[in-house]
């Protein structure tokens, strides 16, 4: 059974790769990627109880992100967890130190994939954070949500509601979610999305609090 599984693991990394290929040169199949969940959750299905993380974070929480790559991607970063904690004998353990309230804050979430050495999903939960905090001061400060950080960023600034050193800040930090979010890994590096993750804690903190 282990050797079985842990075959699977391995023919479900391999397509993963081939799937962050199509996604990198913009020709992936839906179908290829809805076939890999449709995998991964199987699999999910008879090692893991109903409960258990990997499996709860995998089927429900990427719903939370609306651009099909992103929810890949964060998909993809949960698949490699388990496949590291079922390889190396830790899910026993992990049931029991791991609860719902490690992920209450999607900003611990992101340090728990930079943790695990997946500074890409790492980048883009963070990055999203940046955008939802940004739409909330949108709303907060009677201006008109547009489509893109960038935008939104430019008319904060604009009403004053933080300064050019913070908005320029924040640029970095989108770019940084962005390459994450369109397959160029190499473009950034696990301290910056460390700086970045804390640099929008203190950001929510001042700007939310």
């Amino acid at each position: 059974m282990i050797d079985r599984v842990q075959k699977r693991f391995g023919q479900l990394t391999s397509r993963a790769e081939q799937i962050s290929e199509s996604i990198r040169n913009k020709n992936v199949s839906g179908l290829d990627v809805d076939k890999w969940y449709a995998n991964v959750d199987s699999l999910f299905y008879q090692i893991f109880p109903s409960d258990f993380p990997h499996r709860v974070k995998f089927s429900r929480d990427a719903g939370a992100y609306d651009e099909p790559d992103l929810v890949f991607y964060y998909r993809l970063a949960v698949f490699e967890a388990a496949r590291d904690d079922y390889e190396n004998g830790f899910l026993f353990d992990l049931k029991a130190l791991v609860n719902a309230e490690v992920f209450s804050d999607e900003l611990e979430q992101a340090e728990y994939f930079l943790q695990g050495n997946h500074r890409v999903p790492a980048a883009v939960v963070s990055g999203t954070v940046l955008e939802a905090t940004l739409r909330a001061l949108c709303d907060r400060n009677g201006i008109e949500k547009a489509t893109s950080v960038n935008r939104m960023n430019d008319d904060l600034t604009k009403a004053a509601v933080y300064n050019k050193m913070m908005h320029d800040q924040i640029q970095a930090w989108a770019k940084i979610r962005n390459s994450a979010a369109h397959g160029y890994p190499d473009e950034f590096n696990d301290i910056q999305v460390k700086l970045m993750i804390d640099g929008i804690r203190d950001f929510i903190t001042r700007q939310m609090t």
